[in-house]
């Protein structure tokens, strides 16, 4: 059995950009619910989810 270490290497790579990225998005989306601006937070939300549902497509496909 071969691994493709490159393809795991980019695996991991997305893994943690689209974790760093939802982390950021919903700490965004917190601070600026809390600071009254709601249109800010709900599109930080919205991302949030977006990218969840997208890794659960990718996931499942």
């Amino acid at each position: 059995m071969q691994i493709n270490w490159a393809a795991l290497g980019s695996v991991l790579l997305v893994s943690i950009v689209a974790s760093l990225l939802v982390t950021v998005l919903f700490a965004v989306g917190i601070v600026a619910k809390g600071r009254g601006k709601l249109a800010m937070a709900y599109g930080s939300f919205a991302v949030c989810g977006a990218v969840t549902l997208l890794g659960i497509a990718v996931i499942l496909a």
